[in-house]
């Protein structure tokens, strides 16, 4: 690779308080320390590795490594692309911001606008990034796509964010594929590619006139696709359309870093939220305010508009009662009890 003929090896120490260039191989493991593989296309390139000390490292620590090493290796790839961009089209001003665009994205609507800003996307009436099911292979086929971010002319939109969408709507994506990596249909209504299935769900279902779809790749499978539609018939320069299959790669691994810091945070908040609720429920000893506390905190972590907890043990025998409902929401059943 490039990265290889510029230098044969990058090592970087950290001593507590700042980090310095050492030579490679010159690093120290202990055995209470936390090693991660840091990962391009599934091939190990290096690590990262902390020490300890005496202590041993917990669980959420160790998580942490890992989606650190995660992340890097997502970033070097990103790297290699915009590297491999700039040699492929040159030292470009649109291209060197465009590509410095994506590399800052934060979330799927800014890669979405950094491409509109920067390519023919910009000059669509309505454009979208999408995402498959599963990545699509030689062997698999993926079954529906997901809208994660959608910009639209019109003030009614008529692609869902969020929506799924089943493939067999549209069997010209077939040709969807890293093996023929673009779809252009300057010309929907006159197209003889296109089936009546497929001509009739654009004009009528998106009113669009003309098409651009690109795949997005990681690995040589496409993930999912950035996509333009046009109410007039629209030609596509072949500049233009190099330009954007050259960002399409680098903004496929954007998203897939941006998905799995969503994925970090939401899996946070639920073990907050579940730690909270658990502390609460815990910290009495009475019946009444367990049961209370449990219908109240769950109504309030899921925004429920009412709920019910039942306890049931038998005959009654023991310290606990026999039959206890507790509702919450309108504080009309059971011994009461509110979300508020």
């Amino acid at each position: 690779s490039r990265l290889a003929t510029e230098r044969q090896s990058w090592s970087y120490a950290y001593d507590g308080v700042e980090v310095i260039e050492t030579e490679h191989g010159a690093d120290t493991e202990s055995k209470q320390s936390l090693t991660a593989e840091l990962t391009v296309r599934d091939t190990d390139i290096g690590r990262i590795r902390v020490n300890l000390g005496n202590r041993e490292a917990t669980p959420e620590e160790l998580t942490l490594i890992q989606t650190v090493a995660e992340q890097a290796g997502l970033a070097l790839e990103n790297s290699r692309l915009f590297r491999e961009t700039q040699r492929a089209l040159g030292e470009s001003d649109t291209l060197y911001r465009a590509s410095a665009g994506l590399t800052a994205a934060q979330s799927y609507d800014d890669v979405l606008q950094v491409l509109r800003e920067h390519t023919l996307l910009g000059q669509g009436d309505r454009c979208a990034i999408a995402r498959f099911d599963k990545p699509w292979t030689d062997i698999y086929m993926p079954e529906w796509i997901e809208m994660i971010s959608v910009w639209e002319e019109a003030e009614e939109p008529l692609l869902p964010i969020g929506g799924r969408i089943s493939l067999s709507l549209f069997p010209v994506l077939r040709q969807l594929k890293a093996s023929n990596p673009i779809v252009v249909i300057p010309d929907v209504e006159n197209d003889p590619r296109l089936d009546e299935q497929s001509r009739t769900s654009y004009i009528r279902g998106m009113q669009a006139r003309a098409v651009l779809l690109i795949p997005m790749a990681i690995g040589g499978n496409a993930v999912g696709w950035i996509g333009a539609l046009y109410n007039n018939p629209t030609e596509f320069p072949r500049t233009d359309l190099r330009l954007l299959t050259s960002l399409s790669g680098q903004a496929a691994v954007t998203i897939q870093s941006i998905g799995l810091l969503e994925d970090t945070r939401t899996q946070a908040e639920r073990e907050r939220v579940v730690a909270d609720i658990t502390a609460r429920v815990r910290a009495s000893t009475e019946v009444d305010t367990i049961l209370r506390t449990a219908i109240r905190e769950l109504g309030r972590a899921l925004g429920a508009s009412d709920g019910l907890i039942r306890l049931d043990v038998g005959s009654g025998d023991g310290d606990l009662p026999a039959h206890k409902v507790v509702s919450a929401g309108d504080g009309s059943s059971g011994t009461g009890g509110s979300y508020e």
